[in-house]
């Protein structure tokens, strides 16, 4: 009997070496014995509390919401998880929604959290009858992610808080009846489509980044949109970001922008006046802006942008002067010439 024993042993500590299957037959990573044992004994524990299911993360130190059990359409998002039955969450803070949590819930509104850090992937799309997102509550937001908020059509009021810093991808795209966008001074990042076809939005204020990307089409057919202001610290704003935005009458460009990308405000025909402050600006070429006698661009004399929109054959071009429009580039060169 002892030797069976050993036999059976043997066989299993010889079978944990080997992969259960070869990956060239079934396109599988190598996965040995041990390593599907140890995935198995380490499967993310959840734990039910109210309307809630949470996991640990952290170092089991903050909790996430992975799931919504609840049927109410008014959701109260809590700083903590009390843990009054469950040991294990008491006390800590609620600091992530996880992917898809409330997503198709018919959710009319929200009340987040003041812990909250991250918002995942697809977390509230598609709730059609949400018509306000407050987040400036949430202090130490970090990251809003993929489709995070994506078709909630009826959404008309968003509030973000100064610590956010990356804007998924397609993060508010087609929330086509919001008004008004204003981020704070610590972004870096707002992704590609991130508020495509937002028709409703008028005017959008970057109030600053911290050497922050627009990304590409981050904007594109936002056919209301009428004033534009890219804070200090916004360093590229991508191809297309705003193309074809057909009521924008105003852009301004912060003192840090270094790249504009190709056709940036393509088809914005009704633009008037483009003001850049910043005297680098390297990358540009001429499909931008509308170069005609309707669109002055405004720029810092003897700056490398002025260099560069010349290059670039821009001709409607005037002065800055401690950000005020001052002299017409005509009349500058005369009177250069005259002295």
């Amino acid at each position: 009997m002892k030797k069976v024993v050993s036999y059976v042993l043997v066989f299993l500590m010889v079978f944990s070496s080997f992969t259960i299957l070869p990956s060239e037959f079934w396109g599988w990573a190598d996965v040995s014995a041990v390593d599907v044992l140890t995935e198995q004994s380490s499967a993310e524990e959840t734990y039910t509390e109210g309307d809630f299911t949470y996991s640990l993360i952290n170092d089991d130190t903050e909790v996430e919401i992975v799931s919504y059990n609840g049927s109410s359409t008014d959701v109260v998002i809590p700083d903590v998880a009390t843990g009054s039955e469950i040991a294990a969450i008491a006390g800590k803070k609620v600091t992530a929604i996880g992917n898809s949590v409330f997503s198709g819930k018919g959710l009319t509104s929200v009340t987040f959290g003041k812990n909250i850090k991250t918002i995942g992937n697809y977390a509230f799309e598609n709730n059609k009858a949400l018509t306000e997102i407050d987040l400036s509550v949430c202090t130490n937001l970090i990251s809003i992610g993929n489709y995070a908020f994506d078709e909630n059509c009826a959404l008309t009021t968003l509030k973000l808080p100064d610590s956010l810093q990356t804007i998924g991808y397609c993060a508010f795209y087609n929330c086509d009846k919001l008004i008004a966008l204003e981020t704070g001074s610590n972004l870096t990042h707002i992704d590609d489509y991130a508020f495509q076809y937002c028709h409703g939005l008028k005017t959008v204020n970057i109030k600053g980044g911290n050497n922050a990307t627009i990304a590409y089409m981050a904007f594109y057919d936002c056919n209301g949109l009428e004033s534009v202001t890219i804070g200090d610290g916004v360093k590229t704003l991508n191809g297309c970001v705003f193309g074809y935005c057909d009521k924008l009458k105003e852009v301004k460009i912060g003192e840090d922008i270094t790249s504009i990308g190709y056709r940036a405000f393509q088809g914005c025909n009704a633009l008037t006046t483009v003001q850049i402050l910043g005297k680098e600006l390297a990358t540009l070429d001429n499909s931008v802006f509308p170069n005609s006698e309707t669109c002055t661009i405004y720029c810092c004399e003897n700056s490398n942008t002025y260099k560069k929109l010349t290059e670039c054959g821009y001709t409607n071009i005037k002065y800055l002067e401690e950000n005020f429009y001052v002299r017409d580039l005509a009349v500058a060169q005369l009177s250069s010439a005259s002295a």
